[in-house]
């Protein structure tokens, strides 16, 4: 017997046997509540961390949809980028003002508060087109995509740091001994990141003019483009004459100032806020006149007009960029015949060569893109006209009525257009509505059908369901519709054409020893006549067969045929409906009333007994 110790007063003594049982079960019981607890928490951690997975693999999944739908749209930010930088990059060149009073050039300050809402845009518009170059590749030119990329990380330091760009354009410009001033350096900022977004944009139309059908055959894509150009053109060439008119009046007083040494002060850049000004300015007005043209001061050449309207000390913004606007397209659509009066300026006269090129370039391309599209007009109306005709003599639509024939010239006949080499017979029915289609083909299609004698028996609404299951098919010249021991799985009606059948005749010699011949017997089936006529007995004989008749014969077109095409499924589910309708509609003979039952005979009344004879 176990002993146990009492460790409070020392004691020992035996455990007895039944204690002893007891507290081992209830120890063991113990354990195993505690080890049953714990497992249970293992289950329900590992369980649930289970499901945190198959969450996240869902979650993942679902990711991988969303961005599989939403990745092709990454293609249209370079498009986005570039037209944002055309369309919105030539209103910086309008960001002076020249200040009259003072003598320097002052800066537009809606441009700061215009940026600080469009900054966020164009950081994400830049980042965009990045993903698109890097990961898309929409560019496949390698140096186009460079091109691309480092304009586009020009444009996002720009972004994200304003100060750069302008410390850029003021170690370029001086290199190249332009004057000095800030509409130059507006205006090299400009011809810098602008001309290569409208080469990259043309680049892109072009190779998806190439790409897309439907942009390909838009002529009026091409058009649109060349307008867009055009305004373009005006806009850009606008906001330059306005700034090189700025330019021009600041190149003018930093003459006047050498000349009149002592009358301004030592580094003066005519920059309003930030250095000293003039104290007079009297000898300013008389050396550089804007009112009044003298060209032997100073020669404002083709930007007087600029300085004399006053537009350039305006600070209404619209009228400004207004103005300039008109006189950019006046003298696009002019070829630079009215720009008069220009002085012998080098850059002047390259600005002005560069109005007439740019000018005749765009006209070339509008004559051009013009013939194309009446040349194209032209073909197709042609080809519309030839399409129409060729439908009109067509036997299937001479058979139609006339109200049909009417319905078909007037739906839609642009639609003839998408099929080449001329128009198919299944083209009568695709371009048109259902209701309308179904009445063409029924019409074409009953009639043909009634030629097999087997259907002449059927219900109207299964002829309409053949009808309705037909195909118009059309076959082209010399093609071989059905081979010699091949399994027939249509039956074709023909409706326009003619076709050949080769099939071998056995001929006996009517002798044994010669070995029996075969001869081929040709025939030719044309308008209104029907092959196939196999399928009906096979069907007729075994309704639910899997397996299809084998052709006897070959059938060659002669020339083009258009047909109408059953095929064998399509025949065996009609004649399916059909032995079903002939089952229902057999009358079940219906059991006579009770009294009018025939009555069974009555049982035979039983004979008496034979008496045993006796004898006396």
């Amino acid at each position: 017997m176990p002993q146990f110790v009492n460790l409070e007063d020392g004691t020992s003594g035996q455990l007895p046997m039944g204690h002893q049982n007891g507290t081992n079960t209830e120890v063991s019981g113990h354990i195993q509540r505690d080890t049953s607890n714990n497992s249970g928490a293992e289950v329900q951690g590992s369980s649930s961390s289970r499901e945190l997975i198959i969450n996240a693999g869902k979650a993942l999944l679902h990711g991988k949809k969303i961005l599989s739908k939403v990745w092709p749209l990454v293609n249209i930010f370079p498009f986005i980028w570039c037209a944002n930088k055309i369309s919105i990059d030539p209103f910086y060149l309008y960001a002076f003002v020249i200040n009259y009073n003072k003598k320097c050039v002052e800066s537009d300050d809606t441009f700061p508060t215009v940026d600080r809402y469009l900054d966020p845009i164009s950081i994400f518009i830049i980042c965009g087109s990045l993903v698109s170059l890097v990961r898309v590749g929409f560019l496949k030119k390698r140096l186009h995509r460079t091109l691309c990329f480092l304009l586009l990380l020009i444009d996002l330091c720009g972004s994200y740091f304003p100060n750069v760009s302008p410390w850029l354009t003021y170690a370029i410009w001086p290199a190249f001994g332009l004057p000095k001033g800030p509409n130059f350096y507006a205006a090299s900022l400009f011809l810098l990141q602008y001309f290569l977004p409208v080469i990259i944009l043309y680049i892109m139309f072009t190779r998806a003019t190439k790409t897309c059908a439907t942009l390909a055959r838009a002529t009026w894509a091409k058009a649109a483009f060349n307008l867009l150009l055009y305004i373009h053109g005006g806009h850009v060439f606008g906001g330059l004459w306005y700034s090189f008119a700025i330019a021009k009046e600041v190149d003018c007083w930093t003459k006047a100032c050498k000349h009149y040494a002592s009358e301004c002060p030592r580094d003066y850049d005519f920059i309003c806020n930030l250095n000293s000004h003039p104290r007079d300015y009297k000898f300013m007005n008389e050396f550089c006149p804007t009112k009044t043209r003298n060209k032997t001061t100073y020669d404002f050449g083709i930007y007087h007009d600029a300085l004399e309207s006053g537009i350039v000390e305006m600070w209404n913004f619209p009228r400004r960029v207004l103005h300039c606007f008109r006189w950019g397209l006046q003298n696009l659509s002019g070829f630079g015949q009215n720009i008069n009066q220009a002085s012998t300026d080098a850059w002047e006269n390259i600005f002005v060569i560069s109005i007439t090129f740019y000018g005749m370039v765009l006209f070339v391309f509008f004559i051009g893109n013009m013939q194309i599209y009446l040349q194209s007009q032209t073909n197709r109306s042609e080809m519309m006209r030839q399409k129409k005709q060729e439908i009109e003599q067509s036997k299937s639509f001479v058979k139609l009525p006339k109200n049909l024939q009417k319905q078909i010239k007037k739906y839609r006949p642009e639609k003839w257009e998408e099929t080449k080499g001329g128009v198919e017979f299944g083209n009568l029915f695709n371009n048109l509505p259902d209701d309308l289609r179904r009445n063409i083909q029924r019409k074409l299609c009953l009639e043909l059908l009634m030629k097999v004698e087997e259907f002449r028996s059927w219900s109207e609404e299964l002829l309409d369901e053949l009808c309705d299951c037909a195909k118009p098919v059309s076959y082209a010249e010399h093609a071989e519709i059905v081979r010699r021991g091949s399994s027939i799985d249509e039956m074709l009606f023909l409706v326009q054409g003619k076709l050949r059948t080769y099939s071998l005749t056995r001929v006996d010699t009517g002798s044994a020893a010669s070995p029996p011949r075969f001869e081929t017997s040709i025939n030719h089936l044309e308008d209104d006549g029907f092959c196939g006529e196999e399928l009906v007995a096979w069907f007729q004989a075994d309704l639910y067969s899997s397996n299809l008749p084998t052709s006897t014969r070959t059938i060659q077109t002669i020339k083009k045929v258009d047909v109408f095409s059953l095929m064998s499924y399509d025949l065996q589910n009609v004649f399916i409906k059909h032995r079903t309708a002939l089952s229902t509609s057999t009358q079940v003979q219906v059991p006579p009333a009770e009294s009018q039952l025939p009555q069974a005979p009555p049982p035979p009344a039983e004979s008496p007994a034979q008496q045993p004879a006796s004898g006396i």
